[in-house]
């Protein structure tokens, strides 16, 4: 199907080699959207799951981004040519997590920020845990909290290291 200057916009169905085609084009002749016989959709340029002004989610050349219906950055936020590899959270604008991870001098490191303070920070499988780590036994909103014991801390931190070692597969996965 071509437009009225002549530029192909659509492809659909059998070539001659008796191979599915689906092609949708640009107004300059540039496949955007195509599928493969097998049902592999390909798409260059920008999908975003609504317009501006509407919650959506934006995946593009630049990353994956969210946004709540005023703008504002609300959800997953992923910039590939950040060199850290940083994977954030934001909450009505606020970046509130960030995991990022970096090779510092040969050796790697991975960080866990809340609301931009660092939480934990692994380097080479050595972790640190930052700030006062409480807790609460109990899922009743406004019990008592309390300060982790030694043994808490010890938990938690194996846990955390589990998840980093979780995340920086993943992270080297992507690479």
């Amino acid at each position: 199907m071509k437009d009225a200057a002549g530029v192909t916009r659509l492809t659909m169905g059998m070539d001659e080699a008796g191979v599915f085609r689906f092609a949708a084009a640009d107004k300059t002749g540039d496949v955007r959207l195509s599928m493969d016989s097998n049902g592999n959709l390909t798409l260059t340029g920008a999908l975003a799951t609504g317009y501006s002004g509407s919650p959506r989610v934006t995946v593009d050349g630049a990353g994956i981004r969210s946004y709540a219906a005023g703008g504002q950055l609300n959800g997953l936020y992923v910039d590939p040519s950040d060199s850290t590899g940083a994977l954030r959270l934001y909450c009505n604008g606020v970046n509130s997590f960030t995991a990022n991870y970096a090779v510092v001098g040969g050796n790697s490191m991975l960080g866990l920020f809340a609301n931009g303070s660092p939480m934990l920070q692994n380097l080479n499988g050595e972790s640190v845990m930052n700030g006062m780590w409480q807790y609460c036994n109990s899922r009743t909103p406004g019990a008592q909290s309390e300060v982790a014991t030694q043994r808490n801390v010890d938990n938690l931190q194996s846990y955390l290291e589990g998840l980093v070692g979780d995340l920086q597969t993943q992270i080297n996965g992507m690479a």
